[in-house]
């Protein structure tokens, strides 16, 4: 309690500070219109059956928006951005098996990103709407060229809907449901503060719908022949009753909700001059109990997950190899990892190719694999490569 009214005393005195400079006019507002489209195909084999899709990649998914700001005669800039989400069948919505046209019935998922407002000056950034919240990617420091794009912790993104099989044929569970970045709250209504750089340090935190609250600091320094770049992030979902990373798939059986979830995530990214990358990344989740959770975990979960992940960059092509692994989310003893190759080339500014490869594995305790008749899990390995334009 005492840290919740500490929180929103920071944040009150952040808007006060805000509203005094208010006051002076400005020049006119600058106003821009970009995006991007994003395709990718990916192929994946479950040890059983084999199968491809087209599909929009979710790791960084096709999306436009609009953005503006104005420079104020005090010094304070004043902006805005509203980005929406154009989504012909994601990448996290394919299975084998499965393959349809995505987007519900056939359609176009459109979602509204971000809708935020933010005033910018000598006291920081406050910034309020729809964004995201303070401790969102703070556990995604990456010097490599590849996060998103075949590439870094979040590697879910990629494939989170294809399902794990025995050799029965019996479907087990989907990578989304064993495996997780722990990422925090992205795109909510919040409140947002990030303070000034102070020797390269940013400490930020937000109050988002549900009660919600977030920490978190990120910390940049150049060194001679190397640059260093390190996150760590505190969330408390309290009432919230969302899915912390949505695009992760559902952590529990369809229907299940939480409360009193806390997330921590830390992430810490090295590049030398020569252009040699080191990532690592961290994040634990845990909830308590649960209401109508069915047998996946009616206690809640206690998840952590490990990524590390060395990368290489010479001009325009970037290469990078990872492992990452997600112990105890669907149920206690479960273990889901990955080992992934990626490379990235930019043809230009505007145009990105990317192509990976993936192998996932999954152990499950031998209570659940008795409890529901299955098997050992079939490895699934993934081929996908896409092409990203933006304008």
């Amino acid at each position: 309690m005492i840290l919740m009214t500490n929180k929103k005393a920071a944040l009150s005195s952040a808007l006060a500070l805000v509203m005094a400079g208010l006051s002076s006019p400005g020049h006119a507002m600058e106003f821009k219109v970009s995006g991007q489209v994003n395709r990718a195909i990916t192929v994946a084999d479950n040890g059983n059956e084999t199968d491809y899709s087209s599909v929009d990649s979710i790791g960084s998914n096709s999306r436009f928006r609009f953005t503006g700001n104005e420079k104020m005669a005090n010094g304070m800039n004043v902006g805005f951005i509203y980005e929406m989400s154009v989504v012909q069948y994601g990448s996290t919505e394919f299975d084998i098996g499965n393959n349809t046209s995505g987007g519900g019935e056939g359609g176009v998922d459109l979602d509204t990103r971000k809708i935020d407002i933010y005033l910018e000056g000598d006291f920081g950034t406050v910034s309020f709407g729809k964004g995201d919240g303070a401790g969102y990617y703070a556990n995604m420091m990456d010097y490599s060229e590849t996060l998103y794009f075949g590439g870094g912790a979040w590697y879910t993104l990629y494939s989170s809907g294809i399902s794990f099989v025995d050799d029965n044929g019996n479907k087990l569970y989907r990578i989304g449901e064993t495996n997780g970045v722990f990422n925090a709250v992205g795109r909510q209504e919040r409140i947002r503060y990030d303070s000034p750089s102070i020797g390269g340090l940013v400490l930020s935190t937000s109050l988002d719908n549900g009660n919600a609250y977030e920490l978190a600091a990120r910390y940049h320094v150049d060194f001679p022949g190397a640059k260093l770049a390190t996150g760590l992030s505190w969330v408390d979902a309290n009432d919230l009753e969302i899915p912390t990373s949505p695009t992760d798939g559902q952590p529990l059986t369809p229907g299940s909700e939480f409360k009193e979830k806390q997330v921590l995530g830390a992430s810490a990214s090295l590049l030398l001059d020569g252009g040699l990358n080191f990532t690592v990344s961290y994040g634990n989740e845990e909830t308590d109990a649960m209401a109508n959770a069915g047998q996946a975990n009616q206690e809640g979960y206690d998840a952590t997950n490990l990524f590390g992940q060395v990368g290489y960059s010479t001009g325009a092509h970037h290469f990078a190899v990872n492992y990452g692994e997600t112990k105890d989310l669907i149920v206690e003893g479960t273990k889901g990892s990955q080992i992934g190759l990626a490379y990235v080339y930019d043809w230009s500014s505007a145009v990105r190719l990317y192509s990976s490869y993936h192998l996932y594995s999954l152990d499950l305790p031998s209570s659940v694999k008795t409890a529901e008749g299955w098997g050992d899990a079939n490895d699934i390995s993934q081929l996908y490569a896409g092409i990203r334009i933006a304008f």
